[in-house]
């Protein structure tokens, strides 16, 4: 568990290697008690400023809220922390579907499918961008459990080696 830990870091930036199912899934539970750790910081800071929660509840405008300055401050680190692991993370995914043996015009063709599917469903409500995020997630999260090399020698989609 700590060697995934250590990769995942040492990796920051590494989208051309392999990672194998044992160091993804490890990153995945790291993530999982990471998440429950700061959503309980999070509830703790905004439970101590109530007010705050209930102008966030009832806003509609958010650009006028007035917010305690340590829920803005939790806020921002939060959003920080997301953007610092936005990159090792499409760098595991990336490294992980790789070593199951796609070619790399395949992973990349896939995750940026992915990616551009869930930024747009920020910004527009469509169910059929909804289905295909979804589609597309189920695809990538089933190719991650598939055993390393399993493409390797698929024609068209496996790696050549």
């Amino acid at each position: 568990m700590t060697k995934a830990f250590k990769n995942y870091w040492r990796n920051y930036f590494n989208f051309s290697g392999d990672a194998t199912r044992a160091e993804y899934w490890w990153m995945v539970i790291w993530s999982f008690l990471f998440t429950i750790l700061w959503s309980a910081a999070g509830t703790a800071v905004a439970y101590y400023h109530t007010s705050a929660v209930k102008k966030l509840i009832a806003a509609t405008d958010y650009t006028r809220l007035n917010l305690p300055p340590a829920v803005m401050a939790w806020m921002g680190i939060t959003v920080f922390v997301g953007l610092l692991l936005v990159i090792p993370s499409l760098s595991l995914e990336v490294r992980r579907l790789h070593n199951t043996g796609l070619a790399s015009f395949w992973v990349w063709l896939l995750v940026l499918a992915d990616l551009s599917t869930k930024i747009a469903t920020e910004f527009v409500n469509s169910m059929p961008l909804t289905i295909a995020t979804t589609i597309l997630s189920l695809i990538i999260f089933i190719l991650i459990l598939i055993p390393s090399n399993f493409f390797e020698y698929a024609h068209i989609i496996g790696r050549d080696r």
